[in-house]
């Protein structure tokens, strides 16, 4: 498992260098000086002659100059940049964004994971019963449905209607609990969540369906187990094989769709600031933040390789 690991890291590193190019010269491609309209107060112009000195904008310079000094800086400095429209270091903004979209995230997927085995599960328990019938219109109703407009549904009956839930942010004004945090954290990562749960539900009860008909589940009831212990002692344990596999779909899912999610819910994370940085047309953190995000991706897949080994012994990493 070791030489897997190490060869999907060094994998890793090639496709985010890959990243890399790509997304520094689609920013680089963008016509204009991104300093020109910058009028902010949070940097001075000797502020900016800096930052223009450090990463190579000047007549002088060439796109690929500035790449060079990117590259340069982001190996042996580990410096992701300098924000030019919020007068601060990149890592400083990432700091708190990586984070706040990591537990949104995370949320999402524990969400996903639970609901939809669950209903997979029941479904399949079921098959053709009402449950099954509900179950499958629903998981293709909410799976068919567009992010942004449920997530401003639910905004809409939760937080203006009800009152239940805040609309926006992490933390209500004077207010830092956990309790309050959590309040902010439901109906983003239940937007993200509840939609990825809608296909998880649909392909756990597929690949239940099918395990349940081998003939080792036949063996297993002949010999007078019960049904629960068939189902997850037996059968659970290879119909979790492709849910397993999703896993590492579901980052970039879930990644991408944070993007709106986090703008319609002002949840301070990393597409939040993405939005930003490209309505600003902040060079440095929209590079940064497409790093980041291909990093995340990568890893979540060689952990989903990893977990299928795990589950299913027969399965060598080679």
């Amino acid at each position: 498992m070791f030489a897997f690991v190490v060869r999907r890291l060094i994998w890793g590193v090639f496709i985010v260098l890959g990243v890399i190019v790509l997304a520094f010269f689609a920013v680089e491609a963008a016509p204009g000086d991104p300093f020109a309209h910058l009028e902010s107060p949070k940097m001075t112009k000797e502020d900016l002659a800096l930052i223009k000195e450090k990463w190579g904008y000047g007549p002088d310079k060439t796109t690929m100059d500035r790449f060079g000094i990117y590259i340069k800086r982001l190996v042996l400095e580990q410096d992701l940049g300098d924000s030019i429209a919020q007068g601060r270091p990149v890592s400083q903004i990432l700091s708190t964004a990586i984070p706040n979209t990591l537990k949104l995230t995370v949320a999402a997927l524990i969400l996903d994971l639970l609901l939809g085995i669950s209903l997979g599960v029941i479904q399949a328990f079921k098959q053709h019963s009402w449950l099954d019938r509900i179950g499958t219109f629903g998981s293709l109703f909410l799976y068919s449905m567009p992010g942004f407009w449920l997530a401003l549904m639910l905004a809409l009956i939760f937080a203006v209607t009800l009152g239940w839930l805040p609309r926006h942010g992490i933390n209500s004004p004077g207010e830092s609990g956990f309790g309050d945090y959590l309040k902010h954290l439901i109906l983003p990562a239940f937007t993200l969540g509840v939609a990825a749960a809608a296909y998880t539900a649909r392909f756990q009860r597929s690949a239940l369906l099918e395990v349940i008909r081998q003939d080792y589940i036949r063996t297993a009831r002949a010999k007078g187990l019960s049904e629960t212990k068939v189902i997850w002692k037996h059968a659970m344990k290879n119909a979790l094989l492709p849910t397993i596999t999703l896993f590492g779909l579901y980052l970039p899912f879930l990644m991408s769709g944070t993007i709106i999610i986090e703008s319609i819910f002002a949840w301070p994370g990393m597409g939040l600031a993405s939005i930003q940085a490209i309505n600003a047309r902040d060079p440095q953190v929209v590079t940064a933040i497409t790093i980041v995000a291909t990093t995340m991706v990568v890893l979540g897949s060689l952990i989903a390789d990893i977990l299928y080994a795990v589950v299913d012994p027969r399965v060598r990493l080679s």
